[in-house]
């Protein structure tokens, strides 16, 4: 669990602090790049007075991007009407921006906008009582004249709009390395409810090193962005726009990850639909998977069998992670039947299963009901799954993590190194793994993974999830699982933490008293084992692990 932390008070004006710590950072490390735009913004932002340089951060914090004057109230800043002022007269921010649509929508409520309508005396539009506020905003867009609904606007109210908006982006994507992160990381940690590792860092470590990387980063992020939205809307015109955007040069330079992420859901997106032949082209433009299993099960669904085989082959003989590897012996067996070969069928592994017969509480998962049987039976547990694996793995390697390792940490706001859930990571530090694999086998984690667990309590981890670790649980584990099927555990996670980090068993039971543990997937009636699971579960018959499945079957439902 977290550790209670006394509360904090936020200094007046902390924000700026934080902003400026940002600009200066940026300024320093990436001056090489930084267009005169960006120059602008950080020259511009520094010679107004801080009074105007709260009121911009203020606003810039917040959702917007209009903001209305006369609910602006800041008592750390002593006239709201001044400091604005001088922010427009520096270009930094905007008076009346002419976007109706934004304004509109996100500024007037609902009265505002009748009134509106009446003042437009052209409109008729018949009882207002009769609309939603959505389709009021529709009526004065598709009915108002421009300049007649900018003119009642400025009689309604004041608004303001920050600018600089992508240059914010430009400088927020430099600091962090990401678009995720704010302004509110420096929040969290000024309120004692966030801290982040120590670890070395290098002026040479620098994430962008060229001005179109920065630029690729945004479009890549803003064309996720709109995937989502127009899958969402079940636009396929709007996800057309997106992929004639994704050149090859985006995914060349810096992020196939990212590049590849999109085709793939977009082609997902009109397989969906029924429509192979768009979705074929697109998951050929891209290299991750699952690009290359939808291609050979379009070709498997339109009867291009040899195309289909010559796909698997492909992939058999060069995998891209286990899942692929998995696809490919499955499905060739598939396909060379459709081709006339006679093919034997895999033998399907055999797991040990524990049939269950419960009564049936909707106030409970099935993993939780399954849990309080076994407790009332006299056998202790409790939930793991993926979370409690990965948390004692980030607690036995948390060094490793955060070693200096050349290019893993550019800012001191990083959660885990980058490349942590690819095979990149066991690559750079293979034999500090497999020292540390060696130790735990021969003298087990017990000492390092709790003396880690109360000194770094609550610093930040990609694998750590201190509300749901308990030192209890850690406890129990370490004692009453064999020291190798612990190293077993890790070595496999250490492969490849992307590939492995999914598909844990549901529940970790001791069901002796002083020894033994047994790892438990539950699934109810229905449900079958996926792919991840059962790959989990070969490695632990593999490793005379104890594991099984619970089948659970409702009395009462």
């Amino acid at each position: 669990m977290v550790p209670e932390t006394t509360a904090r008070v936020l200094p007046v004006g902390y924000y700026l602090n934080n902003f400026v710590e940002i600009l200066d950072f940026v300024d320093k490390h990436y001056a090489d790049i930084l267009e005169e735009s960006d120059k602008l913004l950080s020259q511009q932002f520094r010679s107004v007075g801080f009074h105007a340089q709260r009121l911009y951060v203020r606003l810039i914090s917040r959702k917007g991007p209009h903001f209305r004057a006369d609910k602006l109230a800041y008592a750390e800043i002593d006239s709201i009407s001044a400091a604005a002022t001088e922010l427009i007269e520096a270009g930094l921010l905007k008076e009346y921006s002419p976007d109706v649509e934004g304004v509109l929508s996100s500024l007037l409520s609902r009265a505002e906008l009748e009134g509106l309508i009446r003042n437009c005396h052209h409109l008729k539009a018949g009882p207002l009582s009769q609309y939603k506020k959505p389709q009021l905003i529709a009526l004065l867009l598709e009915k108002g004249e421009r300049e007649e609904l900018l003119s009642g606007l400025h009689s309604i109210l004041h608004w303001y709009t920050p600018q600089y908006g992508e240059t914010l982006l430009v400088y927020r994507l430099l600091f962090f390395g990401n678009l995720h992160q704010d302004l509110t990381e420096f929040v969290l940690l000024d309120l004692g409810l966030l801290r982040y590792e120590t670890y070395a860092l290098s002026p040479e470590d620098r994430l962008f090193n060229s001005r179109q990387l920065v630029r690729d980063s945004l479009l890549l992020s803003r064309l996720n962005e709109l995937a989502h939205l127009a899958e969402d809307s079940d636009d396929a015109e709007a996800l057309e726009a997106v992929c004639a955007q994704l050149t090859p040069a985006n995914a060349e330079r810096s992020f196939p990850r990212r590049h590849d992420r999109i085709l793939n859901r977009a082609a997902r997106f009109f397989e969906r639909q029924k429509r192979d032949d768009q979705a074929l082209a697109l998951y050929q433009g891209a290299q991750a998977p699952p690009s290359r299993e939808r291609q050979a099960r379009i070709h498997e669904r339109n009867g291009r069998y040899t195309k289909a085989l010559a796909l698997c082959e492909q992939i058999a003989e060069s995998p891209q992670g286990e899942e692929e590897a998995t696809f490919a012996e499955r499905f060739t067996i598939k396909v060379k039947r459709k081709l006339g070969h006679a093919v034997k069928p895999l033998k399907r592994a055999v797991h040990p299963q524990r049939n269950l017969a419960l009564t049936f509480n909707p106030e409970f998962r099935v993993e939780e009901a399954v849990l309080r049987h076994y407790a009332q039976n006299g056998v202790p547990g409790f939930y793991a799954e993926n979370v409690f694996w990965l948390g004692l793995f980030g607690l036995a390697f948390w060094d490793i993590i955060f070693q200096p390792v050349r290019g893993a940490f550019f800012n001191r706001y990083q959660r885990g190194p980058k490349g942590l859930f690819s095979a990149r990571f066991r690559l750079e530090r293979a034999d500090a793994i497999e020292a540390r694999l060696a130790e735990i086998e021969a003298d087990g984690p017990t000492t390092r993974v709790l003396q880690t667990f109360d000194r770094k309590q609550g610093i930040a981890n990609d694998l750590v999830h201190w509300n749901y670790l308990t030192r209890q649980q850690l406890e129990i584990t370490l004692e009453r699982v064999p020291r190798t099927h612990l190293a077993a555990m890790l070595q496999r996670l250490s492969n490849h933490l992307g590939d492995t980090k999914t598909g844990l068993p549901d529940l970790l039971l001791f069901p002796d008293s002083g020894f033994g543990y047994e790892l438990v997937e539950v699934k109810g009636p229905g449900d079958q084992l996926q792919n991840n699971q059962r790959r989990w579960m070969a490695y632990f018959k593999q490793c005379g692990m104890a594991y099984a499945v619970a089948r659970v079957q409702w009395l009462d439902k």
